[in-house]
This record gives C-alpha cells, sequence and structure tokens, in this order.
C-alpha cells in the first residue's frame, strides 16, 4: 500500500489554465481567420461602390491588433492557421491604398472611364457593380500611382465644385438693407452697400481664382458666367453708392426753394434723378437681391443718373462760388453749410451756428418774427454775451450774400454809434455801453489825459489816479470784461509809470509816441490807432474776442495808424452812413 501511494505521487497532472486558455486563443484565431475569409469575399467580390473603405480600415485594425496578440502568444512555435491568417491579413493591407483610391466619393464616371482605361479593363464598363476583385485581375495593384494620379485630380475637382456650389449660395444671399434717410419721411437708403461691396469683392477674387485652377472642368462656363455676373454687381454697386451719396447731398439743396428757384434747370434736371432713385429704393425694398438689381439695364441708368448729377454738382459749385466771392466770408463754410445758411429764411435756428463761423465773435443772432418775415433786430457777442441793437432790422428773405454784408455794416455802424454816444455823454451817469466800445472810450480818455498831463508837467498826480483805477477795477467781480479792463488798466498805469520815470513833458517824444494811443479824428467819425505796441495791441485782440467783439474788423481794419498825433481837443462827428 505504501508503494502504491508512493507510484500515485509522482504523476504530474496537466495544467488545465493553462489548457483552456490555449484553447481559447485557437478558438479565437479560427473565428478571426473565418471573418476575416468573408469581409475578403465581401470586399473583394461585392461591387466597388458598396465598399465603405472607412470600416474596412477600422476592421482591418482590429485584425492586426489581434495579430499582433496571437504572435506574442504563440512565441517561437510554428503555427500553420496563424501563419495563414497573418498572410491574407498582409494581402488585405497591401489592397487599403487601392481600394482607398478606388472608392474615393470624388470619382465620377469620366475618371472611372480614365482608371479602368490606365490598366487596359475597358470591358468593365459595361458591369456597373464590377468588383476590386477583377480590377485586381487586371493589374490594378501595379498602376496604383497612375490611379492615385486620376483620384488626386477628381478630388481637386470635387473640391471646387463643392466650393461653387457654396460660393453660388453666399452670393444668392447677397441682399440689400434699406432704412428711412431721416427718421420720419419717406425717403429710403441702402445701409449695408460698404459691406455688400466688401463681401462682393471677396466673392469676385473667389470665382476668378476657381477659373485659373487646373481642376475646372465642365464648371468652367458656369464659373466663368458667375465672374460675369459679380463684375457687373460689383459695378453696378459703385455707380449705386455713387448716385446715393450725391443724391443724399443734393436732396436737401433742392430741398430749399430758394436754391431751386435760382437753379431751375438743375433742379428740373435733379427731380428727374429724384424720381428715379425712389423707384430703385421701393424696388429694392420688395426684392432686396443684389445680384437681381445688378442687371445690365439697371447699371446703364445708373451710369445715366449719375452722369446728370455730375453736371447738377458743377452747376451749384460754380452757384456757391458766386455766392462766396460776393461775401468772401462765406468761404469758411463747407457746401453742405453755405446750403443751410441760404435756406436761412425757412429754417433760422439752423443758420444761427454758421452765422458764428462766419463772425467768429458772434454768440448768436436776435431774432424777430414780422407777418411773415424772420428779421435782425441785433447780435449778442463774446463769451458773456452782450447784446448790440442794430439801427435797421435785416430781412433774412434777402439772398445770403446780401443780408450778411448788411449785418457786417450794421455792426460796425452800431458801434460807430455807440462810440458816438459815449464820447458825447461821458458822465459816470451815461447808461453802460458794449464792452468794446468801453475799453475804445477808455483808451482815448487815457490818451487825451496823458497828453495833458504831459503838457502841465502833471505825469505824477495822473499815476495814482491810474493806481487807484486799477485796486477798484481788482475788486471788481471776476469775469471776461471785468478781468480785461483791469489789464487795460494795468498797461496804462505801466505806461504812465515809464514816462514818469523818462521824465517826458513833451508829446512828441519817443516814449510817448512809441505807444498805441487812440484819437478822435475830426470828420471821420471814427477812433485811429497810433503807432504799434504789442503788448496793448494784444489786449484788445483779446478783448475783442472776450466782450463786445462783433467784428474782429473793427479793431482791426478800422482803426488805421495815425500818420501824425491829432490834437487831444479833437471831437468826432456824428457817423456817416460809410
Amino acid at each position: 500500500i505504501a508503494g502504491l501511494m508512493r507510484a500515485e505521487a509522482s504523476v504530474v497532472l496537466p495544467d488545465l489554465t493553462s489548457l483552456a486558455s490555449a484553447f481559447d486563443l485557437r478558438a479565437s484565431l479560427w473565428r478571426n481567420f473565418e471573418s476575416l475569409g468573408r469581409r475578403w469575399e465581401e470586399w473583394l467580390d461585392g461591387p466597388l461602390r458598396k465598399v465603405e473603405v472607412s470600416a474596412v480600415e477600422r476592421e482591418v485594425k482590429e485584425f492586426e491588433d489581434f495579430a499582433g496578440m496571437a504572435r506574442r502568444a504563440a512565441g517561437e512555435e510554428d503555427d500553420d492557421l496563424l501563419r495563414a491568417f497573418l498572410a491574407r491579413l498582409e494581402e488585405l493591407q497591401d489592397l487599403l491604398p487601392l481600394m482607398r483610391a478606388l472608392t474615393s466619393k470624388a470619382l465620377r464616371d469620366r475618371h472611372m472611364k480614365a482608371i479602368l482605361s490606365t490598366i487596359g479593363a475597358q470591358s468593365l464598363l459595361e458591369k456597373p457593380g464590377f468588383p476590386l476583385s477583377e480590377l485586381r485581375a487586371h493589374g490594378a495593384a501595379s498602376k496604383l500611382e497612375e490611379i492615385e494620379e486620376i483620384v488626386a485630380r477628381a478630388t481637386g475637382e470635387h473640391t471646387l465644385e463643392v466650393e461653387l456650389e457654396q460660393l453660388k449660395r453666399e452670393c444668392g444671399e447677397l441682399a440689400f438693407r434699406v432704412v428711412r434717410l431721416r427718421e420720419t419721411g419717406d425717403r429710403l437708403i441702402v445701409a449695408n452697400a460698404a459691406e455688400n461691396f466688401t463681401r462682393l469683392e471677396g466673392f469676385l477674387a473667389k470665382a476668378q481664382g476657381m477659373l485659373g485652377s487646373p481642376h475646372l472642368q465642365d464648371a468652367r462656363d458656369v464659373v466663368a458666367e458667375l465672374v460675369v455676373r459679380l463684375t457687373g454687381a460689383q459695378e453696378m454697386l459703385e455707380e449705386l453708392g455713387s448716385l446715393q451719396a450725391r443724391w443724399t447731398s443734393l436732396e436737401s439743396v433742392f430741398g430749399t426753394e430758394d436754391i431751386a428757384r435760382q437753379l431751375a434747370t438743375e433742379a428740373a434736371r435733379f427731380f428727374v434723378v429724384d424720381r428715379f432713385f425712389r423707384e430703385i429704393m421701393l424696388g429694392i425694398a420688395k426684392k432686396p437681391s443684389l445680384l437681381e438689381t445688378a442687371s445690365a439695364d439697371n447699371r446703364a441708368r445708373f451710369v445715366e443718373a449719375n452722369a446728370s448729377l455730375d453736371a447738377v454738382e458743377k452747376m451749384l459749385e460754380s452757384f456757391l462760388e458766386s455766392k462766396r466771392k460776393a461775401f468772401p466770408r462765406l468761404y469758411f463754410l463747407s457746401n453742405k453749410e453755405l446750403v443751410a445758411l441760404l435756406a436761412a429764411a425757412q429754417s433760422p435756428a439752423a443758420a444761427q451756428p454758421l452765422v458764428q463761423r462766419c463772425f467768429e465773435r458772434i454768440h448768436s443772432l436776435a431774432l424777430l418774427r414780422v407777418e411773415d418775415k424772420t428779421l435782425v433786430s441785433g447780435v449778442l457777442a463774446g463769451k458773456t454775451p452782450e447784446l448790440l441793437a442794430l439801427s435797421e432790422h435785416i430781412d433774412l428773405a434777402q439772398p445770403a450774400e446780401v443780408w450778411l454784408a448788411q449785418l457786417e455794416a450794421s455792426i460796425v455802424s452800431a458801434l460807430r454809434e455807440r462810440l458816438a454816444e459815449g464820447l458825447a455823454a461821458e458822465t459816470p451817469e451815461r447808461p453802460p455801453l458794449p464792452a468794446q466800445v468801453e475799453q475804445l472810450l477808455e483808451s482815448l480818455a487815457f490818451a487825451r489825459d496823458t497828453e495833458t498831463a504831459i503838457r502841465d508837467g502833471e505825469l505824477s498826480a495822473l499815476l495814482p489816479r491810474l493806481e487807484a483805477q486799477v485796486e477798484t477795477l481788482a475788486r471788481l467781480s471776476p469775469g471776461p470784461a471785468a478781468e480785461l479792463a483791469c489789464l487795460q488798466a494795468i498797461n496804462h498805469r505801466d505806461i504812465a509809470a515809464r514816462l514818469l520815470a523818462a521824465e517826458v513833458n513833451d508829446v512828441e517824444s519817443a516814449e510817448w509816441t512809441s505807444q498805441v494811443r487812440y484819437y478822435c479824428v475830426t470828420g471821420r467819425g471814427r477812433p485811429v490807432e497810433s503807432a504799434s505796441q504789442p503788448k496793448l495791441a494784444e489786449s484788445f485782440g483779446v478783448a475783442g474776442a472776450s466782450s463786445a467783439g462783433l467784428v474782429s474788423a473793427f479793431s482791426r481794419a478800422r482803426l488805421r495808424p495815425a500818420t501824425r498825433p491829432a490834437p487831444a481837443s479833437t471831437v468826432i462827428e456824428t457817423p456817416r452812413s460809410d
């Protein structure tokens, strides 16, 4: 018994786990071999056009993964089944590039004919469902490079076809966006012309690029026609943009009755274009397609309309130039501003800032409404506006160059009258005058008092009075007029101090005649400025800008240098109309 037990203990039993694993691997190998065989028949012997190469590549990858695992498990052992599986898989892998090329979605009948002709298998043209195995039998694998060249051309052509369809769709989507010219009213304009032009340029460049491509075949005529249409649309858009810009500018011009009346012929030409433009805008609002609008007939009509408006603009420019020559201050205004000023009688409020552009110192016009007329009764000027009443009211219904010239002359005349009033009533009780007149009166008084003090040897007595005047003005409430008056008083005091220091006792001395002095010349009705002295001249320039400097020429051209000092006793006469 003991011997028997020893014999049983020496028997080695097989490893069932290893056997099971080997059996599973063998079974899996058989299953994959059979599956590969079925796929082989399906892919190679079935209709070529039904083969989905992406699915083939995915399953081949799975077979490759299994083959790698099977090799590792077999080790050095020679396995006929594994060898057969690997051989079939390798053969299929070699066929994948050919399969990939022949199943390309870009291939058309003409490309397939070229491929069959390359491999000498024209007979297969009669078999629409021919399999890959027949192409293989005709040596397609050996002609893979030539086949891939044909497929590359087909792919290029297919890409162009897709891009062309997309381009045609995008071009068809080009549309105008129409809006009102003003919030109220029935005038319509295109709001996105620039945006459409930019997109159109891009589309045209893309279409022209397609024409230069070697892959363009059957669609060449289609692309050529599209290029012609896009080029025409671009030309139309340029003409429409120009027409709209001109029409928008001129629409407000000929909406002014005065201009329409004075330029009757040009107004008639404009209104013909106006009707056409408004009809076009209504049509675009109903059918906003850009390509539909870009017909040859519309393009010709746009060109004709632009030519008409070009002639109108030239005549309008000549008309406005004649206004500027008649009153040169109108050169300060643009054409649009000048047109608005010409309509002052119809829109006085709109003319106010434009008058300020012509007369820099004027703040605004004082207007009166008398029956159906708008009249200018005065002007407000300066940083702290002062009213200067005009002796004669000015009718805004007159041509702009006429009433502006009248305004300028009336301002100068009114200032002369106020100056004469100040000279005639030089007392503390007199009513206040415009600041510029007050400063001129101070300058006249300073010249008179200083010359009297020089003759009488009383400069030492004049200086304290001037210093007291400076102190008094310095205590006034701050403001432009007070600051300038104080500046003027300081300058007078400094001049008197220098004269006193130089012991001047003759009104003909250089120390006195080199100063800016103001005199009233008999018979001329205006103050006259003597030799220039920069500091005081500058102060009067500022005075003109800050107080009642209604006409800047008044303190320059109207105050001409005196050739010799006038007597201090000269009295101003009542200003004449000239």
